[in-house]
């Protein structure tokens, strides 16, 4: 794992604590953008309360989680902050290796069209280094 990809989860680490921790946590868990009823965190909190108390929690239109992920999270719901970052972290390494061995073979793809002449001269200068394809999420995130 190279030493960016490290620090970036670090400071995404610390981003995500730091969010969790701070009053815009119930702000954030509010906005119909980031919650639905399938995602919202109060309704899993509130079928495992359900559940504790001995009534089906699919018995109302409160929880609509599969009954292996009720069970999951009964054992997760005081780990759930750490939980939810390690999938952040898990998600964003996937992503890094899935976009790396992509841009491999777009670039092998590349060379063998280049040495085989297949591109014409005028479009030599849009062919892109491997390095700045990983900079392309970014600067589409800032547009």
């Amino acid at each position: 794992m190279a030493a960016p990809l490290t620090l970036l989860l670090i400071v995404a680490v610390t981003i995500r604590a730091a969010l969790y921790r701070s009053s815009l946590a119930d702000l954030i868990s509010e906005r119909v953008e980031v919650v639905s009823p399938l995602t919202a965190w109060k309704r899993v909190v509130e079928g495992l309360a359900l559940l504790d108390l001995g009534v089906s929690p699919y018995s109302g239109d409160v929880f609509h989680e599969t009954p292996l992920i009720i069970y999951l999270f009964h054992f997760l719901v005081d780990y759930a902050e750490i939980t939810f970052m390690l999938a952040d972290v898990i998600t964003a390494v996937a992503l890094y290796l899935a976009v790396k061995e992509y841009n491999k073979q777009v670039f092998r793809k590349q060379k063998y069209a280049l040495e085989a002449d297949r591109y014409p001269l005028d479009c030599l200068e849009l062919i892109r280094s491997p390095k700045e394809m990983f900079y392309i999420p970014l600067k589409v995130a800032m547009l």
